[in-house]
């Protein structure tokens, strides 16, 4: 958002003119940003917001962090009529939002933008995600109100037929409209999805990663998923007819080998799983045609979720539950989660006997034949 908060949660706008390049390296080996002549740049403070970062780094107060940085999951299977942007530069433009989810303070990109060091940022991460695409004459500021402007004087500015890769503005009731431009606004984010049921998904900087924390002062970069309190959007890429639409059985052969372990990519719809399929049955003992069959999918049901992979030198939950299977199928084994020569030996007398890769590894391949193969 861009706003300060002050400590009663009633917002109070204040800013400051742009002033030339601080003394800060660009973010990339972009050339730097160079800000609308005379920008509001809002200041923001983040000492009364519910969602402190230590709060999203440890959710559950038992010391176990996450690694903020670190790439999201592959989204979750998306509901009937999910559209997903596979054409460049939309791609490309999601691309770089999505390795940025997780990232905590906007420095990155007010550096980029020679953007005083507690200026709002959810602007200035949108058009530092839009520069970074190659998108030249994208807007440039990182005051909301601005880019609905900038989307009007264009003719890009809408209130409805939301695109990936649109810029996505919002108004929370809490916030005062006074100088907030018409309609007035003061969150912007990036749309990443949209859904038959209306809903979008978002990447947003200056957001929070928990649904109860501050959703337009949070100071992280999260995706969300968004209904109310959207106001308009802001489009940035043309040809929104070349949307792929989402395969619904597609998408449920994503999702079982995804659970299995043997599909890694979006689970969207669109994207081709045969060689995942291949994989599996190779697996399973089955024949190889790449399509889910009957016999493929009961054989798919037998198999508990991948736990992930185990070689020798590691140890934990993950060790043991291989030994456990490889126990239950009636090897001598030591079920102490420590994957040792002992482990190794009988994995790898178990892939032989099933025709797999003879490495002493387990993973997707060794899991799957663990529950299907002599059955």
């Amino acid at each position: 958002m861009d706003e300060t908060v002050s400590p009663d949660r009633t917002p109070a706008v204040t800013s400051l003119q742009a002033t030339g390049p601080l003394s800060v390296a660009p973010a990339d080996d972009m050339p730097p940003g160079v800000l609308i002549e005379n920008d509001t740049i809002p200041v923001e403070t983040y000492s009364a917001d519910p969602d402190p970062v230590v709060d999203w780094l440890d959710p559950t107060g038992t010391g176990q962090t996450r690694d903020p940085i670190a790439p999201p999951p592959p989204p979750g299977p998306p509901g009937p009529g999910y559209q997903y942007d596979y054409v460049s530069p939309a791609h490309t433009a999601l691309g770089i939002a999505r390795a940025e989810l997780g990232t905590i303070g906007g420095s990155k990109y007010r550096q980029y933008w020679s953007a005083p060091a507690n200026a709002a940022w959810c602007g200035y991460f949108a058009c530092w995600v839009l520069r970074k695409a190659g998108i030249a004459d994208g807007p440039a500021t990182g005051w909301t109100p601005n880019i609905v402007q900038w989307g009007k004087d264009r003719g890009k500015w809408k209130t409805s037929g939301a695109h990936p890769g649109d810029l996505i503005l919002f108004m929370w009731p809490t916030v005062s409209s006074s100088g907030r431009g018409t309609p007035p606004v003061c969150h912007v984010g990036i749309v990443e999805a949209v859904h038959a049921d209306g809903t979008l998904t978002t990447i947003e900087g200056n957001t929070s990663a928990k649904v109860n924390g501050s959703q337009y002062n949070g100071n992280v970069c999260a995706r969300k998923v968004r209904k109310a309190n959207v106001v308009g959007f802001v489009t940035i890429f043309e040809g929104g007819d070349t949307q792929q639409t989402a395969d619904p059985a597609r998408q449920e052969v994503q999702t079982i080998l995804h659970r299995l372990g043997f599909y890694t990519g979006p689970v969207d719809g669109i994207t081709d799983p045969t060689a995942a399929v291949k994989a599996f049955q190779l697996a399973a003992g089955l024949v190889q045609d790449g399509i889910l069959g009957p016999l493929s999918r009961a054989a798919a049901a037998l198999v508990p979720a991948f736990p992930g992979s185990t070689e020798k030198g590691r140890s934990g939950a993950v060790t043991r539950a291989y030994q456990q299977r490889l126990h239950d199928r009636g090897a001598v084994i030591d079920v102490d989660g420590v994957h040792g020569p002992q482990t190794s030996a009988v994995l790898k007398t178990f892939q032989q006997a099933n025709g797999l890769e003879v490495d002493g590894i387990g993973g997707p391949q060794t899991w799957t034949a663990l529950y299907t193969r002599g059955v």
